[in-house]
């Protein structure tokens, strides 16, 4: 079975080659700095469970994962600055996990990566430990698959 930990140790290099992303974190970080920014929050979300579809001992897990893009501090009365900021990432992030349908672990053990029915809120102003940030959340899926042996 490839852990939760797993996954977000392979996906956190796909999220790192997302051009001008300079930092993707895989834990809430107490505070940000700006010189981190842009950055993504990577978050495990809801699953759902599956032993109908190839059998009792066959279990399907397709986990929701919630990508948290802070792109800049936002200034208030700056018109227009989230759209600015955040646009570029809405095509880029999307594009870049596209190109991943299935990600490979070091040990030659694999997932799928998924978008359909996933996406993201467009442009926010999101709020993370009491400060302002332009950005969006992108929603993705990852599919693992594997035997269960009985007991």
């Amino acid at each position: 079975m490839i852990t939760l930990e797993e996954q977000q140790t392979v996906l956190k290099p796909i999220f790192e080659a997302v051009t001008t992303i300079k930092t993707v974190f895989v834990d809430f970080p107490d505070a940000i700095q700006r010189g981190q920014l842009p950055c993504i929050i990577l978050s495990a979300g809801e699953a759902e469970y599956d032993q109908v579809t190839r059998g009792a001992h066959h279990l399907r897990i397709r986990r929701t994962w919630k990508a948290i893009l802070l792109a800049e501090e936002a200034v208030l009365g700056r018109q227009f600055q989230a759209e600015q900021t955040t646009k570029p990432f809405l095509t880029s992030v999307p594009v870049k996990l596209a190109a991943y349908p299935v990600v490979k672990l070091a040990d030659g053990r694999s997932f799928d990566l998924r978008l359909d029915k996933g996406r993201d809120q467009g442009v926010l102003t999101i709020k993370y430990n009491d400060a302002l940030y332009t950005g969006t959340i992108f929603y993705l899926y990852t599919v693992v698959e594997s035997y269960i042996t009985p007991v």
